[in-house]
């Protein structure tokens, strides 16, 4: 697990206010961190089956949110869902 939290803290520096992203296809999420007993995809917040319509969306980042322990960051909220840095990519 430590590996994985050393590896997003570096994925941080990728993205900043007013960057153009993607959000990732669900087949790249699948393959880059495995699915849960559930089905949702497992990484660090989470990318549920319910959000699957989002993959592809394209937005612009308005905001960016550290955890207390800079372990995690939501990137904004798209139709209620916390979209993180490691669901996206830049386009």
């Amino acid at each position: 697990m430590r590996l994985l939290k050393n590896k997003f803290k570096e994925d941080f520096k990728m993205f900043e206010v007013g960057d153009k992203v993607k959000i990732k296809s669900w087949e790249q999420m699948e393959e880059e961190f495995g699915l849960d007993k559930i089905g949702d995809i497992k990484c660090a917040a989470a990318f549920l089956v319910d959000m699957k319509h989002l993959c592809g969306q394209e937005i612009e980042i308005e905001t960016i949110e550290y955890a207390y322990d800079g372990s995690y960051k939501k990137i904004q909220n798209i139709e209620g869902w916390a979209i993180t840095f490691d669901m996206i990519e830049k386009i």
